[in-house]
């Protein structure tokens, strides 16, 4: 989360995200 919060970059599976979208995948993800 906090390399996305940074700099949003495309993810090959979720693509663009908003940072607070990507908090809550990257808990699943991770």
């Amino acid at each position: 989360t906090f390399y996305n919060r940074r700099r949003l970059r495309k993810h090959p599976n979720w693509g663009y995200l908003t940072p607070h979208e990507t908090r809550q995948r990257h808990t699943t993800a991770a």
